[in-house]
């Protein structure tokens, strides 16, 4: 029994035949189908970019893709270094193996890494990547003290993450009397400002938010003079 296929990519059924011309004669017969993959060259398909960032402490997960040739694929790194704490992970499964490079980064730093693609067919194809990791996010604000009457305009400061940041009073804690969030580009909500009307020591809790959606909270205490 022989058959060919058309090279054409698409899907292709045939049947196969067994007869059996023994002492009881019979024909039995079974369906099949083969894809057949479309020609095309492998290579990685970098339209998302091959630049991206992360912050340590923080979940991170890139995923890989590619373009043409035939599965399954592998992917490993051919040169360089992959950030401290994050791996190779294949989570659609062995079709395509190390696929998606995922975990918690530990140490801050830009990592570069030429990445090697290998389909079932033997074809290869590299791509370079590119991933920075930020310090930890951190507010480091200390506000010096105010006076009731006097203008009032101090800066809100945090280190680490991917900035500009926004600023925000968590669970809308109250300002100190007469003073309220102003900003200075490119960060948002970054400055107390305006002129206290109460003496005291005020605290209120407020939140920093990096451009990779990181947040933290932290108390800040100010004092008003008379």
């Amino acid at each position: 029994m022989g058959f060919a296929l058309q090279q054409a990519a698409g899907s292709r059924t045939f049947r196969a035949a067994h007869i059996n011309r023994g002492t009881y004669p019979h024909c039995r017969a079974q369906a099949y189908t083969i894809n057949v993959d479309q020609n095309v060259p492998l290579s990685v398909n970098a339209s998302g970019g091959t630049d991206s960032g992360g912050t340590v402490g923080q979940a991170f997960f890139h995923h890989f893709f590619v373009s043409g040739g035939a599965a399954p694929y592998n992917w490993s790194v051919a040169s360089g270094q992959l950030p401290p704490g994050l791996t190779l992970q294949s989570p659609y499964g062995p079709r395509d193996a190390g696929d998606e490079l995922a975990g918690t980064p530990t140490t801050a730093g830009t990592y570069t890494s030429t990445m090697r693609l290998t389909g079932f067919d033997g074809q290869q194809a590299t791509q370079q990547f590119t991933i920075t990791i930020d310090p930890p996010l951190q507010i480091i604000t200390t506000l010096p003290a105010g006076t009731v009457g006097a203008p009032y305009s101090h800066n809100l400061i945090a280190t680490g993450g991917a900035p500009p940041c926004s600023w925000s009073l968590f669970a809308n804690d109250p300002l100190p009397p007469g003073l309220s969030l102003g900003t200075t580009a490119p960060d948002y909500n970054n400055v107390l400002t305006g002129t206290p009307t109460q003496a005291g020591t005020f605290s209120f809790l407020i939140q920093v938010t990096d451009t990779q959606g990181n947040s933290v909270n932290g108390t800040v205490t100010i004092t008003i003079n008379r």
